[in-house]
């Protein structure tokens, strides 16, 4: 995301309609983007004397007043300035800082997200994608040398971050750890080279759909399937389920937002009986 400002990197939006929900990095917005009623998430801030993750405008689907980030940030920066937060939102604040760090692959920073947050394990343990494991029969010696740089590469990552060192975590050393299994494997890389990590949709009938390394033949060798006049029937469903799902979730943010409109006004009308 760009947009950046002085005191704010981005809205961070998150699910459950709480701010401590689970992460739905798609929906990030940069800083100058009002954000709407009926979203919940958080803003993400950058000044001292907030903690690790310094946040703001920590927001329900019930909220009912649009801002910025940009706006929100700076009022929060200023607040932490002269002392002017209030013990809830301070603890609030906290909270959201505490479940949004459990997960920092899904906040980047200002330099991005960390180098082993990547899905692409090949550049978890900074090496190329075409090393081999098995030379062939008449020469070891190149065998043993091309195991030896996985080797090294793993022990570098692995000193890198060590939960020890500056930098490191126990999520980063184990993400490594996971890396070299996968890749120290012939069998297993080979299962990630073609994407069988990947999940597969369950078709109508229960039965498994395409695999990705599939998908990617079909889309770009198409002479290799049968020719399907009408397209793929599985792939047409999948599409239809999706709009449906996405129609879904709009209705029920939308009603959210109308059902915390009408407290607001019973509550308005209340106060002046």
């Amino acid at each position: 995301l760009s947009a950046r400002t002085e005191h704010c990197l981005a809205w961070r939006q998150t699910g459950s309609c709480s701010p401590n929900g689970p992460r739905e990095s798609d929906k990030d917005e940069p800083c100058n983007h009002r954000i709407a009623v009926g979203r919940s998430g958080f803003c993400h801030c950058r000044f001292s004397g907030a903690g690790v993750l310094a946040t703001a405008m920590e927001r329900t689907c019930s909220h009912f007043e649009e801002s910025t980030c940009a706006e929100e940030c700076r009022k929060r920066s200023e607040a932490l300035q002269s002392e002017g937060l209030s013990e809830e939102t301070k603890v609030l604040a906290a909270e959201v800082a505490k479940a949004a760090s459990a997960d920092p692959c899904s906040l980047p920073g200002e330099e991005g997200a960390p180098e082993w947050c990547q899905t692409n394990l090949y550049a978890v343990l900074a090496i190329h994608c075409d090393f081999a494991l098995h030379a062939p029969a008449n020469n070891e010696e190149k065998n043993g040398q091309e195991n030896e740089e996985l080797k090294r590469a793993y022990k570098r990552r692995s000193l890198q971050f060590h939960p020890d060192k500056r930098g490191g975590s126990a999520a980063a050393f184990q993400r490594v750890s996971e890396a070299n299994q996968v890749l120290s494997d012939p069998k297993k890389r080979q299962s990630y080279d073609e994407g069988e990590d990947f999940g597969r949709k369950v078709q109508h009938d229960g039965a498994l759909g395409a695999t990705h390394k599939e998908e990617i033949e079909k889309k770009y060798f198409p002479e290799r399937f049968d020719f399907e006049p009408f397209g793929d029937p599985h792939s047409d469903r999948r599409e239809s389920e999706d709009r449906n799902q996405k129609m879904l979730e709009r209705r029920r943010q939308e009603a959210l937002a109308q059902e915390a409109a009408q407290k607001a006004q019973l509550e308005g009308r209340t106060e002046e009986l």
